[in-house]
């Protein structure tokens, strides 16, 4: 599996957790909405700039 991948895979986990525990602990829904959308667009550009270094690092780059 690609970094990308288990990073798009932790940020799901992280956020079934905050919902989980949003629901045992009688958070509103709006802040557990809020919170969710925030793991995931940091997620998502973690992603995103992981990909662009890569990308950025060509193999006839010289002195890599």
């Amino acid at each position: 599996m690609s970094r990308s991948g288990l990073l798009m895979l932790g940020t799901v986990a992280a956020i079934a957790a905050l919902f989980a525990l949003g629901g045992a602990l009688d958070w509103p829904t709006p802040s557990v909405l809020g919170g969710a959308v925030a793991v995931l667009l940091l997620g998502v550009a973690l992603a995103v700039t992981r990909v662009r270094r890569r990308a950025d690092r060509s193999p006839e780059a010289p002195g890599r």
